[in-house]
């Protein structure tokens, strides 16, 4: 399949800065991280040098499901010298492994609903991966991220109609 030439050619889904790390190692065998440009469409993410500028790369997003998409740990491997922050993605394809890293929490969280959208949009749901079908930090994140509002619904539902501090009295 011939590589996409913009990303007008699908829905746009997400589009905003990045870090994306390099498939090769820099000097001193450390890790080589890029702000980048990226554009999340329903077909794949497009990633320029910067907004409006030169295509650098595309990774196709057709043929991935939820158990390619991995939400990192904050404690994966970031070191101090890092450009990245800890805020990661993983996206693995027949092809590559995309490690794209957000500017904030907020905004990983942003990227993590737009790429279960993309992948929702191409109607691959579950196991049908040429490329691994161990359980998804990504499932188990979007599972988080569901007990955490449930939980955050039930505290504030539970709330007395009591000041806080006539119930220690």
């Amino acid at each position: 399949m011939a590589k996409p030439r913009c990303a007008a050619e699908s829905s746009v889904l997400r589009m905003g800065s990045i870090y994306k790390q390099g498939r090769k190692r820099g000097w001193f065998g450390r890790d080589n991280w890029k702000v980048r440009y990226a554009i999340l469409t329903t077909k794949g993410i497009y990633y320029y040098t910067h907004r409006g500028g030169a295509l650098k790369g595309y990774v196709d997003l057709t043929h991935s499901t939820f158990q390619d998409i991995e939400i990192m740990p904050t404690d994966c491997l970031k070191r101090p010298q890092d450009v990245s922050t800890i805020w990661r993605i993983a996206i693995r394809t027949p092809g590559r492994r995309f490690v794209m890293a957000a500017l904030s929490q907020e905004d990983m969280n942003t990227w993590a609903e737009a790429l279960e959208t993309a992948i929702q949009h191409n109607g691959r749901y579950s196991a049908g991966s040429s490329v691994d079908t161990r359980y998804s930090c990504f499932e188990h994140y979007t599972e988080m991220q569901f007990l955490q509002s449930q939980r955050s619904r039930n505290i504030s539902q539970e709330k007395p109609d009591t000041p806080g501090w006539l119930l220690t009295l």
